[in-house]
């Protein structure tokens, strides 16, 4: 058993004789005597209770004790390391650059606002947001942050979740005035349906039914969900769009529920990242200040 706490410095020590292979060479690089280095190596030993080189006069070898303690050494300074650079940028005024991904919608109708009070707090810290429905490669595009509807498969990265995004259906009140009245889900076949490319399907919920609605033939599609808005707004059909999208529409009595009892709020949006990424200053803050924000009330309502 080990009576005496290994001390830092010492295993420092024992990390640079490995690294040269030499006393005389890590004595050199520590600025210390090879004595020194000596007794440093020699009050490891004697305190782990194994012996970590073989010493000839001619070479220098890692016992398998050796090789286990230089393995945990390397990771231990290394995160000394680390913890030191971080610091140092912690100390300094936040700069950097951070690349964001996220949807049309995202970018049109959410981000201007919060990024801009976010370059507000930190001037230093540059952004490019790159705006698209396709999910891309995080690592392949050299991208720092991505906001998406749903989980990612991906295990490499981290979803942070934000909340939830509610979906109801929409018209406006000159095509609902035109057209056949609308009592039930089933009666969307016989409507002109502004359908979103990615979403063939409505689900949707009310009390304890469920129904989901496959589109056969929509008079419109789009990747837009922002085009399916203003088509709406202009008469062309019923959309299933984001609640915080068409909410002002909906205040102003530009746009109409379409069954207003049924609706989704299963679609989950989260923040995603590399984990590996996240300990970095800057990356922190981003992370910190979109969760602090009041993104989740945004979308939500």
């Amino acid at each position: 058993m080990i009576n005496n706490p290994l001390n830092l410095n010492d295993l420092a020590i024992f990390a640079l004789v490995v690294k040269n292979q030499s006393f005389t060479q890590a004595a050199l690089e520590a600025g210390i005597s090879k004595a020194w280095v000596s007794q440093k190596i020699s009050q490891l030993e004697n305190t782990l209770g194994i012996k970590l080189l073989k010493r000839t006069t001619r070479s220098l070898s890692l016992t398998i004790g050796g090789k286990i303690l230089f393995e945990h050494c390397q990771t231990m300074l290394n995160e000394v390391t680390n913890a030191e650079n971080h610091l140092r940028e912690y100390a300094k005024t936040p700069s950097g650059k951070l690349v964001i991904t996220c949807p049309e919608i995202t970018g049109i109708e959410l981000l201007p606002a919060l990024l801009s009070e976010f370059n507000s707090l930190y001037p230093q810290i540059k952004t490019r947001l790159m705006i698209t429905d396709q999910l891309m490669d995080l690592t392949q595009h050299g991208i720092d942050f991505a906001f998406r509807t749903g989980k990612l498969a991906d295990s490499t990265l981290v979803s942070r979740y934000i909340g939830k995004v509610p979906r109801c259906l929409v018209a406006s009140p000159t095509y609902l005035s035109n057209h056949a009245p609308i009592r039930t889900p089933e009666d969307l076949k016989e409507h002109a349906l502004l359908k979103h490319s990615l979403l063939p399907d409505w689900p949707l919920k009310s009390a304890d039914k469920f129904f989901k609605f496959h589109i056969k033939n929509a008079v419109v599609e789009s990747s837009s969900l922002i085009f399916l808005h203003k088509m709406a707004c202009l008469d062309q059909g019923i959309a299933f769009l984001p609640y915080y999208l068409c909410s002002d529409a909906l205040k102003n009595n530009v746009l109409i529920k379409v069954l207003p009892e049924w609706s989704n709020t299963d679609n989950q949006y989260y923040l995603i990242y590399h984990k590996d990424k996240s300990v970095l200053y800057i990356n922190q803050l981003f992370k910190e200040f979109i969760l602090d924000s009041d993104l989740k009330n945004r979308i939500s309502q």
